[in-house]
């Protein structure tokens, strides 16, 4: 077709392929105004779609509990199970449509989370030997407390994952170091006085205590186990009255001091 062109209303020429002239360029100006930024898309629901929001979720019946979309939503399934298609395929399709938008939502949390662990333990593996541990503290949460099951499709983080978080992880792992204390503190006023019944009953609430705090903790985060205590079994125990899940962590105590 060659320089084939067509004339305008304003005199100038355009070309068949729809872009302007030079001279057309030149009167429409360059590109956008100097400073001018991109409109923030406004995704907010406008007071109709806002309103029906709110319906939705209003309780339509005195003294039940039931939202209208419950009360719709319970309808459709009433129809269907009477034997209205329209019913029954409007609401597979449905529930298909959000299983699958669950399943591909779950499959990105799976991905992002191995994705976020295995960069995690790469960059700890390349810190500098003198940097590495305070570039692992720093990582928030911890490569080492995410954990990522595929069979189940679960994401789990066993530790902290903020800022806050730490801060408050950090404050009961100095009452569980407090409370550690305490029970070692407690084995030597037993061992002072091996008849006293009452310091007895007190080492015993203390370390109940103290093992079901640190079962709150995962296994990176639990302090060092107990110390032995081999004056233990030259000690006569009161024969207490405890109840049964009490004796089995006790008994549980006893097993793990007096491994070897």
């Amino acid at each position: 077709m060659g320089d084939e062109s067509v004339q305008s209303s304003s005199g100038a020429t355009e070309t068949l392929m729809g872009q302007a002239s030079p001279e057309i360029a030149a009167k429409r100006g360059r590109g956008r105004p100097k400073g001018s930024k991109n409109r923030p898309k406004n995704d907010a629901l406008v007071p109709c779609e806002r309103l029906s929001l709110a319906e939705s979720r209003r309780k339509v019946i005195e003294g039940s509990d039931f939202t209208a979309l419950q009360l719709v939503e319970r309808a459709q399934i009433k129809t269907g199970a009477k034997g209205g298609t329209n019913a029954q395929k409007a609401y597979i399709d449905r529930i298909t449509k959000l299983e699958q938008k669950d399943r591909d939502a779950t499959d990105k949390r799976l991905a992002e989370a191995e994705g976020y662990v295995r960069l995690a333990e790469m960059y700890i593996r390349l810190a500098p030997d003198h940097l590495r541990e305070r570039f692992e503290s720093k990582l928030l949460p911890h490569p080492s407390d995410v954990e990522v099951d595929f069979e189940k499709r679960t994401v789990r983080i066993l530790g902290p994952a903020t800022t806050l978080e730490r801060r408050r992880w950090d404050a009961l792992k100095l009452e569980v170091l407090e409370e550690r204390d305490l029970v070692l503190d407690l084995r030597k006023q037993v061992e002072q006085d091996p008849g006293s019944a009452s310091r007895q009953l007190t080492y015993t609430a203390v370390i109940c205590r103290y093992l079901d705090i640190i079962e709150c903790f995962p296994e990176r985060h639990r302090p060092a186990p107990l110390p032995l205590w081999r004056e233990r079994d030259a000690i006569t125990w009161h024969p207490f009255e405890l109840p049964t899940p009490t004796r089995r962590k006790l008994r549980r105590v006893v097993d793990v001091e007096t491994e070897s």
